[in-house]
């Protein structure tokens, strides 16, 4: 087992969200995402493995639902597996969430982070029972440092 303390590796850029990798099982990853205020994400679907959001600081505004209307399929990633993104997404129901709340995206959701309120940090953990993310690293979680 390994731990470590997440909001001690906040990082933040005007230019896009951060994205801190923790840490990463043969089944899951968990990574720290990091927004400044105004900051947000394109609508995006995991067809194969579920998120489960945990907001450690800050408050925001996520679209979940619906559907992307003008999707196109995304490269496999090591994070991520089989998936797609898109620009616009009609229908998804709009979610505060904030410091404290839980949020569980089950796979083939769209989903987006529309609009950070505030300073958010928030972990997101995408478990893959079938090992779908084809690039994991297998055996015990560990944690790991971020890169400066």
């Amino acid at each position: 087992m390994e731990w470590g303390e997440a909001a001690a590796l906040k990082r933040f850029s005007p230019e896009k969200a951060q994205k801190v990798g923790l840490f990463k099982t043969d089944r899951s990853m968990t990574d720290l995402h990091c927004l400044l205020p105004g900051q947000s994400q394109k609508p995006h679907i995991h067809e194969r493995s579920d998120k489960v959001y945990y907001v450690i600081e800050g408050r925001g505004r996520m679209k979940v639902g619906g559907r992307i209307t003008d999707w196109a399929r995304r490269p496999v990633s090591i994070e991520n597996g089989r998936g797609s993104a898109g620009t616009t997404a009609v229908g998804a129901r709009d979610i505060t969430i904030q410091k404290g709340d839980m949020l569980i995206i089950p796979a083939g959701t769209p989903h987006k982070w529309e609009l950070a309120e505030e300073f958010t940090a928030y972990a997101v953990v995408r478990v893959d029972p079938d090992g779908v993310a084809p690039l994991l690293e297998l055996g015990m979680a560990k944690f790991i440092a971020p890169t400066p």
